[in-house]
């Protein structure tokens, strides 16, 4: 009986036992929309939903999500905790949702990033705990300020130099060795990077906006022209 509802603007069904959810394309004034926490394995049919800003389908069972090209006016996407999901390009029309600001793919399978150089207008992603080895397609996202890919199996920093925006990046938890190619990052005010595998602790010295440093829990035996951080307020 949703149909009835042309005028709603919210509706949150999360923390139910929901597995199948259909006519909801009469709610075409909806803007938040919130599945969270069911048992989900296949959602489609949200295309008409054509000003929807906001999705939560975090913590579902979902492999494959279709359907999403009219979302044009899309912000916010958030697909955390489908740990069936395992490639990107299961995100129909993804690259589509261009106005996008905020996706979260944390704490699914995914195991390589790709569908994402399209969204230009990202501020904010984060994919951690996922299977990912290698940090790719990310350089046109420019406006990005938030990337997390914390508790991923990456083993160095590449593909990172264009995101001259950037102001927090979560690297915890991950196979890296070495800090390099940050250099641009001019913007960054944290940088997060402990439990990694690092001894020797170098080529920071161009991230004067540094407050917030975290190198804890690696192998470190030496620290290089750390003093030209002037603004670091956590160490």
């Amino acid at each position: 009986n949703l149909k009835y509802f042309g005028n709603l603007k919210q509706l949150n069904l999360s923390e139910n036992m929901i597995k199948k959810i259909e006519k909801l394309d009469g709610l075409v004034s909806l803007q938040v929309l919130d599945l969270s926490n069911n048992e989900l394995s296949k959602i489609e049919n949200l295309g008409r939903l054509i000003n929807l800003k906001w999705l939560n389908l975090s913590h579902n069972g979902l492999r494959k999500i279709e359907k999403l090209n009219g979302l044009n006016n899309l912000e916010k996407l958030i697909l955390s905790h489908n740990s069936k999901l395992t490639v990107i390009e299961k995100i129909e029309n993804l690259d589509e949702l261009v106005n996008l600001k905020t996706v979260r793919l944390d704490r699914n399978k995914i195991f390589k990033l790709d569908k994402l150089d399209k969204l230009r207008n990202l501020e904010e992603l984060m994919i951690g705990e996922n299977q990912i080895t290698r940090l790719e397609n990310l350089d046109k996202l420019n406006n990005l300020k938030r990337l997390s890919v914390s508790g991923n199996r990456v083993l160095r920093i590449e593909n990172l130099k264009q995101l001259i925006n950037l102001v927090e990046l979560y690297m915890v938890n991950c196979e890296i060795t070495r800090i390099e190619k940050l250099d641009e990052l001019k913007n960054l005010k944290k940088l997060l990077m402990s439990n990694n595998k690092m001894n020797k602790i170098e080529n920071l010295s161009h991230l004067k906006q540094l407050t917030s440093l975290d190198l804890m829990n690696n192998k470190v035996n030496g620290i290089e022209n750390l003093e030209k951080l002037r603004n670091l307020v956590n160490l």
